[in-house]
C-alpha cells in the first residue's frame, strides 16, 4: 500500500525531513535499485525487520545510509522483490 511518503513498509523519514536536509525527494530514483541486507531482527510479535543499503553504496535520497523495511508487509504490498538470497553457514 502506498501512503504520504509512497511505502508503507519501507521506513523512509518523511519529505519535509529529507528536504531540510537540503535534498530532493523523488522515490523515481529509489525504484528498481538493488539493495544489500546488512541486518534482520524479528521482533517479539515474529515480524522480520530487515536493515538495508543500497548495493553501489549511494544514499537513498543522497542522505541516508539504510533504511528498514517490515519484510513480509513489503513483499506482500510489492513494494520490494526478492532476486538473490545467500546464505551464510
Amino acid at each position: 500500500m502506498l501512503t504520504g511518503n509512497l511505502y508503507e513498509h519501507i521506513k523512509f523519514p518523511k519529505a519535509n525531513f529529507i528536504m531540510k536536509r537540503g535534498r530532493i525527494v523523488d522515490y523515481k530514483t529509489i525504484l528498481g535499485k538493488e539493495v544489500v541486507v546488512t541486518k534482520v531482527k524479528t521482533t517479539k510479535n515474529s515480524i522480520t525487520k530487515i536493515i538495508v543499503k543500497q548495493k553501489d553504496s549511494k544514499r537513498f535520497f543522497n542522505s541516508l545510509p539504510s533504511v528498514t523495511i517490515d519484510l513480509e508487509k513489503a513483499l506482500v504490498a510489492n513494494e520490494i522483490n526478492v532476486l538473490y538470497i545467500k546464505q551464510n553457514h
